[in-house]
């Protein structure tokens, strides 16, 4: 089940949701409250559909990574929003390849 869905089942609200009234009374320009509102669901974005389509894909690489998923996979996962930024396929596994090093370092790190 999605996380959403289990979220405003059990709380009441997403974080999505909650991340854009945090940003609404913080008054952070209404780009970036967008995006937070609809990381989720991009196509509802109307101010700035490619910022949002940024921070979607962040979020989806940073999960992927996490989940231990390989770059190319990343991209061919997830095309339908990199639609919408249209960058090369090589420049995307780049980046995606850059975060997985720098999140294989983090596991290495010790924290005391």
């Amino acid at each position: 089940m999605d996380s959403t869905v289990v979220e405003e089942w059990e709380l009441g609200v997403s974080h999505a949701e909650t991340g854009f009234l945090l940003a609404e009374h913080w008054q952070l320009p209404q780009e970036i409250s967008e995006a937070i509102r609809f990381h989720h669901k991009p196509s509802l974005s109307q101010d700035n559909p490619v910022f949002t389509a940024v921070i979607t894909f962040a979020d989806r690489i940073v999960n992927g990574v996490a989940a231990g998923e390989d770059a190319s996979a990343l991209v061919s996962k997830h095309q339908e929003i990199l639609s919408t930024l249209q960058p090369s396929r090589e420049s995307t596994v780049d980046v995606i390849q850059v975060i997985q090093h720098y999140a294989e370092q983090s596991e290495d790190m010790v924290i005391y």
